[in-house]
């Protein structure tokens, strides 16, 4: 993906961004924007199809811990136009909230198609909502609103569901119980010795890593039985899922929300070469939102050190209420600015 364009999600009214590159960092001050652009990131290269839609819109409420039972709504996604448009580089999608009254003909022949009910019955449901969901080829889908969220509130039934190959990741700590799913798809293309060398760059007490009792547990040389990774702090955690879901994600997109959450400043030189290298060496593009200093700054050192320059810093920062950005683009001019203490977050 290298570009994308936006109207009316969230607090994005008109809002495009050109020139990203394989490794993207996303900064600027609390409430910009920041979550909601990698959110409409993930929307805009996943949904394909109004069901495709759905399940990320799935992925993020259940990533982000906004999902309560049986009310997944998604009225907040819309501004105040209640139209979203989101286009990339090869998808497109437009997804509408509309009152019965304010369907077309034609639309109202699409839902009286798509629902199997009599034209006539249309009327009672003229002050009802609708959600109008149009693809990259035109094709609409027309659903009652109540009807469109029971269908979000079905997926979260499958816990273990995955929406797409792309990969969104909150800011949220996720629980040994909820990483054994991830592991479980390590294992499955025999990553799980890469990912223990990775890990004991961390912690060379690392030996084995083992989904027991429905969770997964580490065993460390200084103990003699396995204990649930969560054991080793959140931090610990947060690194070992953005790893795991690196090294199932060849050839595709990983958006991780808050990158820094918990990992002590002494590790990330180590963290950020295992990532570049990563993402080079299985064509992943990845895109993570920041608010540390020392993320950018080593960021930095660890491109110049590889001779990688695909990386992009992504400054979002509002003027006069409309959302706007700087990018730096090349490793050269971010370590210049460093090296003038400017400041690139």
């Amino acid at each position: 993906m290298t570009r994308i364009q936006i109207s009316g999600f969230k607090s994005f009214d008109r809002f495009q961004i050109d020139g990203l590159k394989q490794i993207n960092v996303i900064t600027g001050m609390n409430n910009v924007g920041k979550t909601a652009l990698l959110e409409s990131m993930y929307l805009g290269i996943n949904s394909e199809s109004s069901f495709h839609f759905l399940s990320c819109l799935y992925d993020i409420f259940v990533e982000r811990g906004l999902y309560v039972p049986n009310y997944a709504k998604i009225e907040s996604l819309f501004k105040d136009s209640a139209v979203v448009h989101i286009e990339t580089d090869e998808n497109e999608f437009t997804a509408e909230k509309l009152q019965g009254s304010e369907l077309s003909e034609s639309d109202r022949q699409i839902f009286v198609r798509m629902s199997n009910m009599d034209h006539q019955d249309f009327f009672s449901l003229e002050k009802a909502f609708f959600f109008k969901f149009t693809d990259k080829n035109g094709k609409v889908d027309i659903a009652l609103l109540p009807r469109v969220e029971t269908m979000l509130n079905s997926l979260f039934e499958d816990k273990n569901y995955l929406a797409s190959q792309n990969t969104y990741l909150s800011s949220r700590t996720k629980y040994a119980n909820f990483l054994k799913f991830t592991y479980e798809r390590v294992t499955s293309i025999f990553k799980e010795d890469a990912l223990l060398s990775s890990m004991r760059l961390l912690d060379e007490r690392i030996e084995k890593l083992n989904i027991i009792q429905d969770m997964l547990q580490i065993k460390l040389s200084t103990l003699s039985s396995y204990i649930p990774i969560n054991e080793l702090g959140d931090g610990f955690c947060r690194v070992v899922e953005i790893l795991m879901n690196l090294y199932i994600s060849e050839k595709n997109i990983v958006f991780v929300d808050e990158i820094e959450n918990g990992i002590h400043y002494s590790k990330i030189k180590t963290i950020w070469k295992d990532i570049i290298t990563t993402c080079m060496h299985n064509d992943i593009q990845l895109f993570v939102t920041t608010h540390s200093k020392e993320f950018i700054d080593v960021l930095s050192e660890v491109s110049q050190s590889l001779d990688f320059d695909n990386i992009a810093v992504i400054n979002l920062y509002k003027d006069e209420e409309k959302l706007k950005y700087t990018m730096v683009d090349s490793v050269d001019i971010l370590a210049n600015r460093i090296e003038m203490g400017l400041e690139n977050r």
